[in-house]
């Protein structure tokens, strides 16, 4: 699957209809739809929509993780799973069995590791050798390049060694 730019005037609604186009795709195709969402402030509104216009999604077959968070308690009001629970989670009902948070209290490394584990289980419970996501959402903030720079590179070459 390649990447696909989209050039808008309206990005909070061509966002939020994109992420529901292809979570509506994923679930009529394998009846769950896998999203990894980014923090900050830029992807706030977009949730915010998401949770008012997204009644008809079967939030139960949604299976959410996070492309980044800050190392900091999830009631942190610098943490990006706060944001997401009180934009999102909290007004749709999505079910905490479909959430799969990384815990930014702890040690850095250890979370990241544990994250690691977690997401490996699930890809091995669905026979695949890492975990696939049908939706990414990368950094979508003013400093998103140096995100993309710095941090993808450890992600690609960790996947290129399974």
């Amino acid at each position: 699957m390649g990447g696909r730019v989209i050039r808008t005037k309206n990005f909070v609604v061509d966002a939020t209809d994109f992420i529901l186009d292809q979570a509506h795709k994923a679930i009529g195709e394998r009846n769950e739809f896998r999203i990894a969402l980014s923090g900050g402030n830029t992807p706030r509104p977009v949730y915010t929509r998401l949770a008012e216009v997204a009644h008809d999604l079967s939030w139960e077959l949604v299976r959410i993780t996070f492309g980044d968070e800050r190392c900091v308690p999830p009631d942190d009001p610098q943490s990006n799973f706060r944001m997401a629970r009180e934009t999102l989670f909290a007004s749709t009902g999505v079910p905490e069995a479909s959430i799969l948070r990384m815990r930014g209290e702890i040690d850095p490394q250890i979370a990241a590791s544990e994250y690691e584990d977690d997401l490996d289980v699930l890809a091995a419970q669905r026979g695949e050798q890492i975990y696939q996501h049908d939706l990414i959402l990368l950094g979508l903030g003013d400093d998103a390049i140096r995100r993309r720079y710095f941090r993808l590179p450890l992600v690609w070459k960790k996947c290129s060694e399974r």
